[in-house]
């Protein structure tokens, strides 16, 4: 079986290999247990992966990143008030979970982070609310068979009238990133591309606080005038 496992983002750096000798190249894939490198003058080389020295093994590990699969899911729970008060606002609970599954065979042995965002929206307006943020460590320990769970905080949304306008949240959507040690994104997945491109001001918002359509903090839509 020949597994071939390319880079995530190539540059040109100085090797070290068993005995002191160096050469100043590109990397270019892992294959199978070969490292194929481009010199200088353009020429690609293989060379085993037990004849580099640690530091470049690391290295190495981090240009072939595992290949991940990322599920959302949430499940929720209704609460129900009697019949004489049934005027009363509709109460909904939301618990969520992310799973991430390692899909590649290969070994990773560096720390990733996983950061999970869910938001609602407002029922009134266009604004957004940071329902729960969790930022979780991990590291895929078991290969292939590397199974991970983030389990979020469980968020409460209600739905009412006052003033014979009805206000406020229903569950919105969510965004799932795994990202490396130095903080390139190896994986993500969201019901919101729009939103995910705005991924860095939505880590600047606190939870339960409301944000626009490009993630930036924001006031709540304010009520409607009534005349």
């Amino acid at each position: 079986l020949l597994s071939i496992c390319t880079a995530s983002k190539a540059e040109l750096r100085v090797w070290t290999f068993a005995g002191g000798k160096s050469v100043e190249a590109e990397f270019q894939a892992l294959v199978g247990k070969n490292v194929s490198l481009k010199s200088l003058d353009g020429k690609s080389v293989k060379i085993p992966v037990d004849q580099f020295s640690p530091e470049d093994l690391s290295y190495i590990d981090l240009q072939v990143p595992p290949k991940l699969d990322l599920d959302f899911s949430r499940s929720t729970e209704q609460r129900v008030f009697p019949d004489s008060l049934s005027d009363l606002p509709r109460s909904i609970y939301y618990d969520f979970k992310a799973i991430i599954e390692q899909r590649s065979t290969r070994q990773y042995n560096h720390e990733l982070i996983a950061e999970l965002f869910v938001y609602a929206e407002e029922i009134d307006g266009d604004k957004h609310i940071l329902l729960d943020y969790q930022k979780v460590p991990f590291q895929l320990t078991q290969g292939s068979k590397s199974v991970v769970e983030i389990k979020g905080n469980r968020a409460e949304l209600i739905d009412y009238v006052v003033a014979g306008q009805r206000r406020g949240d229903t569950f919105g959507g969510y965004i799932l990133v795994v990202t490396d040690s130095r903080g390139e994104v190896l994986a993500y997945s969201t019901s919101s591309e729009e939103l995910y491109g705005f991924v860095d001001n939505l880590r600047q918002v606190p939870v339960k606080k409301h944000f626009d359509d490009e993630g930036n903090r924001c006031f709540p839509t304010p009520p409607k005038r009534m005349y």
